[in-house]
């Protein structure tokens, strides 16, 4: 993961596959299993669909659209309340 592209996590936020690129670079995200992983992954993906990664503010940072992305579901979150 360390030099990729927003470009390049955005795609793996559409199909499903950030998960397992953050596995495979090392980091611990086990403590998103099961119905939780899944979860987020489909609003990783909704946002990936929904949103550009321009729109985020992100050009280049692939850590960084990460971020925007969890940040984003944080403030969906608290509209919904």
């Amino acid at each position: 993961m360390p030099g990729s592209s927003a470009s390049q996590q955005a795609l793996h936020a559409e199909d499903g596959t950030l998960f397992a690129l953050l596995d495979s670079s090392g980091v611990d995200v086990s403590l998103y299993y099961g119905t939780v992983r899944n979860e987020m992954s489909e609003r990783f993906a909704s946002l990936a669909n929904a949103t550009g990664t321009r729109d985020l503010g992100v050009t280049r940072s692939g850590l960084a659209l990460i971020v925007a992305y969890c940040l984003e579901m944080i403030q969906q979150d608290r509209q919904r309340r």
